[in-house]
């Protein structure tokens, strides 16, 4: 079974504005609502595949129970530990020619939920696998989710972890199966810029010697690179298309990626797989379907970064 885990959710409240004007009240043309978190989007389209997951969250008040009656809507199954105090963050999400976001802090989670939290992992066994996703809740210190990521690690679990900052570099030591930041946040982890392929291929070696078995690197509308656990480099560029929405695109990339490697057990067919899922949900106003995921699949070659590298070295000045 895959559980996606994400500690702190959201409702999102995205709202259409064809011109944002700072001091005056602005009116949106549509709005739509739906249950945030990186986690959730990645078993939405572990959906779209019909690969068995469960989502597992942690919720509180009144947009929390919103999220639960979504997440109960479009069929994803769940199981949210719910908090005694606060709300679930609202984001508020402004589309226009630019995107403006607004993410809200979010409830503490307490001792019982933790609790909980760990006993629904310590359920799993070296058949699962455990997607730890998006930011960490206020009550999460460092101690508390090391002891969450040796608990995985302890049961055999196949890690896999898309977090950003300390978490992310904190998790490098329990050897997550993979791990998918983006650019900007290689950089941030590497803590120095990324100018150049060597720089590129250094701060991805720098994740794999500190255990991390596979980095998966997003470029956003240049595709992605992948170092595998054999330290092969691969890179697969990204359709062209008009972006129309930013949110959730590396969500599905990483719900592609495994969906494809567990099928095939191909780091190349799975590169591929999630370069098709990330452009079509970027390209689409939600995320991606399974039609609009094969149409652009059909069309992707992954490559040797050696057979590459004039190209991938263009990307990254």
């Amino acid at each position: 079974m895959i559980y996606t885990i994400t500690l702190n959710p959201s409702l999102d409240y995205v709202m259409m504005v064809n011109e944002l004007k700072n001091g005056e009240t602005n009116r949106s043309q549509a709005e739509k609502i739906y249950p945030g978190g990186k986690g959730f989007n990645v078993s939405r389209i572990l959906n779209e595949f019909g690969i068995a997951n469960k989502a597992i969250g942690l919720a509180a008040g009144f947009s929390g129970l919103e999220i639960d009656r979504l997440l109960n809507e479009k069929g994803i199954d769940h199981e949210l530990i719910f908090m005694a105090e606060g709300f679930s963050r609202i984001n508020i999400k402004l589309k226009g020619s630019e995107e403006t976001e607004i993410n809200g802090a979010g409830p503490k989670a307490d001792a019982m939920v933790i609790k909980r939290l760990k006993q629904i992992l310590d359920t799993m066994n070296e058949d699962d696998t455990a997607a730890l996703c998006g930011s960490l809740c206020q009550g999460i210190d460092s101690s508390t989710f090391a002891s969450i990521l040796s608990l995985l690690k302890s049961k055999g679990v196949r890690l896999i972890v898309d977090m950003s900052n300390e978490a992310l570099l904190n998790s490098l030591a329990y050897e997550p199966w993979l791990i998918k930041p983006n650019l900007s946040e290689l950089c941030e982890l590497w803590k120095r810029p990324i100018h150049s392929l060597n720089e590129l291929r250094d701060a991805m070696m720098f994740c794999s010697q500190r255990k991390a078995q596979n980095v998966l690197v997003s470029l956003g509308k240049d595709g992605a690179v992948l170092l595998d656990e054999q330290q092969r480099l691969y890179y697969c560029s990204a359709p062209a298309g008009e972006v129309k929405n930013s949110v959730g695109a590396g969500d599905s990339m990483l719900a592609g990626f495994l969906t494809a490697y567990m099928q095939s057990q191909s780091y190349e067919k799975a590169l591929r797989m999630g370069v098709a899922c990330g452009s079509a949900t970027a390209f689409n106003d939600d995320l991606a379907k399974l039609k609009q995921i094969m149409s652009y699949y059909e069309g992707l070659n992954v490559r040797s970064l050696n057979a590459d590298e004039s190209r991938l070295a263009e990307i990254v000045e």
